[in-house]
């Protein structure tokens, strides 16, 4: 009876293999993952409340509730009470709940022209209603959401070797003949007689790049995503991918004049360093959650687009 005891408690070959290959994204020192992930929820509930709140303006005007405001204001508030109840652990646990129903509810709203971007979200939500309720299931949460930034940041590269719009910059080139927010990053990038002649392609086109700084922006791209995703998975160079992938994030938040999914990745990778990070950097965020209000409602203009 005592060896059959014994070998009950002895894990499996599956769960040991299984623990394995989620600790490819590295474990966490059990003394300042607490911490990591109550910033982390947060911070997290925070972003989905402000972009509920910052969809109600209409971002080529300054009219209030220009969007569907009997949906989505009653949302807004109601992601608002829920980062609230984020900050104490006794409705931490209601929060949760309240977040995974207002993002299922947006999901089912939106069917089937959700963006990539609400994916993660939602993904995130089931994750943290999921792991998030009992400390014991901290560690396997943590793991959960950074191997789903390794799949976002690798299948976002993926995507554009599939399409094959990234070898010739086709769909760079499009972008900055048709929107003034990509022309206004690129300008100071390519050649002058290569920018003009994108921006005076009517369609069809062809749209694409001819000089080696148009071509390198758009091949280096895809091919960092790629890389940095993979290199997310090695403890030698896992910190020199986070590195890597928070400098590409903010060079492509920059050129798209936005910063939404900007932060909502960056709290999501700040996960992997096993410093706290993301509690340290919290009034950071809040400040830029902040200006995105605020130039959205014309307080101030820093010409962001969400």
């Amino acid at each position: 009876m005592v060896g059959s005891e014994s070998s009950l408690d002895e894990p499996s070959r599956w769960d040991v293999r299984a623990s394995r290959f989620l600790g490819l994204v590295g474990r966490d020192d059990p003394e300042t993952l607490s911490s990591k992930l109550g910033a982390f929820i947060t911070l997290f509930v925070l972003h989905c409340a402000v972009r509920e709140w910052v969809s109600l303006y209409d971002v080529h005007g300054d009219a209030l509730l220009s969007r569907a405001p009997e949906k989505v204001l009653p949302l807004a508030i109601w992601l608002s009470l829920c980062t609230l109840a984020t900050l104490t652990d006794r409705y931490r646990n209601a929060a949760l709940y309240g977040l995974f129903m207002g993002l299922t509810f947006k999901l089912v709203e939106h069917t089937p022209t959700w963006s990539n971007h609400f994916t993660v979200e939602w993904i995130t939500s089931v994750f943290l209603l999921m792991g998030a309720r009992r400390s014991e299931g901290f560690p396997a949460l943590c793991q959960a959401l950074r191997w789903l930034v390794f799949i976002a940041l690798f299948w976002s590269g993926l995507q554009k070797v599939l399409h094959g719009t990234y070898f010739q910059g086709t769909f760079l080139a499009f972008v900055v003949a048709n929107s003034d927010r990509f022309a206004d990053f690129f300008v100071w990038v390519l050649p002058a007689w290569e920018f003009d002649a994108v921006r005076s392609t009517a369609l069809p086109g062809p749209y694409r790049f001819e000089s080696w700084m148009g071509l390198a922006i758009s091949n280096v791209t895809w091919i960092a995503e790629m890389c940095f995703s993979l290199l997310l998975l090695t403890e030698r160079f896992r910190m020199l991918a986070v590195v890597g992938a928070a400098v590409l994030l903010v060079g492509i938040e920059i050129a798209a004049r936005e910063l939404m999914f900007g932060l909502l990745f960056l709290n999501l990778l700040l996960l992997y360093p096993r410093r706290d990070l993301n509690r340290r950097l919290l009034p950071a965020f809040g400040v830029a959650y902040a200006l995105i209000l605020w130039n959205r409602v014309g307080l101030v203009d820093f010409g962001l687009t969400n």
